[in-house]
């Protein structure tokens, strides 16, 4: 795999006592995927979201400045 559009979960964490950030890594780890990979995938998600464009402007910067971080916190 070159290219990811996004990850994203279907149902409430809560209920299944996941979080994004370990589905991140279990998507990096399964298909072999860089940081980078994730970070785009990330960047694209909010691009495909129903925010508003100065929400997705927000939401890019934290990512661009923070993504490696959460991923690991």
């Amino acid at each position: 795999i070159t290219e990811v559009s996004s990850v994203f979960l279907d149902f409430k964490t809560s209920v299944s006592n996941t979080a994004l950030q370990r589905e991140y890594r279990i998507v990096q780890k399964q298909f072999g995927l860089s940081d980078a990979q994730l970070k785009q995938a990330a960047l694209n998600s909010v691009d495909a979201s129903f925010a508003s464009e100065d929400e997705k402007v927000q939401l890019k910067a934290q990512i661009k400045n923070g993504f490696t971080n959460w991923l690991y916190a």
